[in-house]
């Protein structure tokens, strides 16, 4: 007797996408590896040698955000090794600088002077340590980054 658990599609109680918790924490976990490893064993010469194509597959998640989670560290790692410092001469973005890659932590420690009371937002904020966390959180991105 065959017996079949397919996943349930959708945004339901009982769907794959709202109980892939543990999937989550498994990938998040492997994220370092991940980026380490494609640093260190990915040789883009070789595969742009032969093709103008670089082709990605995630196999592991069926279906909601685990999958973007997945390819995006996938993604962050192709880009460390694909632009390595200082090999940008230009770059454009009309929105996607925007986004900073964590919340700078002076901003959730209360003792801070820069804590933004959980807001992780600066909008209005008359406090100047908190715009000083921000933009110094985004000065270490953009180094690390792009420059």
């Amino acid at each position: 007797m065959t017996t079949s658990f397919p996943m349930n599609a959708g945004d339901g109680v009982y769907s794959y996408s709202k109980n892939s918790h543990l999937q989550k924490e498994m990938i998040d976990g492997a994220k370092e590896m991940v980026r380490d490893a494609t640093i260190r064993k990915l040789n883009i010469k070789i595969i742009l040698s032969s093709s103008n194509t670089l082709r990605i597959a995630e196999l592991g998640c069926s279906i909601g955000p685990n999958t973007f989670s997945a390819m995006q560290y996938i993604v962050e790692a192709l880009k460390d090794k694909l632009f390595p410092s200082r090999s940008i001469h230009f770059v454009h973005s009309s929105s996607g600088i925007n986004w900073l890659s964590k919340i700078p932590k002076e901003l959730v420690d209360e003792k801070s002077p820069a804590w933004n009371k959980g807001l992780i937002h600066y909008v209005g904020a008359s406090n100047v340590e908190v715009v000083n966390a921000y933009f110094a959180q985004f000065e270490k991105d953009m180094h690390g980054n792009i420059l």
